[in-house]
């Protein structure tokens, strides 16, 4: 009779090691650590800031402009309405900005043929206000009027 084989019990698999939770941060905690300089941590040296828009902030200002002398504007184009009721056409308000607050330039172009409608929309312009510039900025308001736009 031959012998009677034996069987030899599986071995089970070594524990796998637990899985670290990453830090709060999204750092693993087996990620490789900074070398101590000087009794510190070094970081990483910061991502290089974006350049700021050559335009900075002065589509806004231009919309902020627009919406706040619009009515100005409306009346003054009223004004003219009383004496030709068809009148319709576009004003052009271009202002040269400065730091902080100052208007250092503004020209006013229609196509009305109305010097006063001009003489009124460059007088409603004098009093601009618009938030605090750190560079020049030129800006250009349009304005289309009509009759019908009221």
């Amino acid at each position: 009779m031959a012998p009677e084989p034996v069987l030899a019990e599986p071995t089970p698999p070594p524990p796998e090691a637990p899985q670290a939770e990453p830090s709060p941060e999204g750092i693993p905690p087996d990620a490789p650590q900074a070398e101590p300089v000087a009794g510190r941590l070094e970081s990483p040296p910061p991502p290089p800031a974006e350049e700021p828009a050559k335009d900075g902030n002065g589509e806004d200002i231009a919309r902020a402009i627009a919406a706040a002398k619009r009515a100005a504007v409306r009346t003054c184009f009223e004004h003219e309405l009383k004496e030709q009721p068809q009148l319709r056409g576009t004003v052009i308000v271009e202002l040269d900005l400065a730091p902080p607050n100052r208007v250092d330039g503004l020209r006013v172009s229609d196509d009305l043929n109305r010097p006063t409608f001009t003489r009124c929309v460059t007088s409603a312009m004098q009093g601009v206000r618009f938030a605090a510039l750190d560079e020049e900025v030129s800006v250009r308001v349009p304005y289309v009027l009509s009759p019908e736009r009221r």
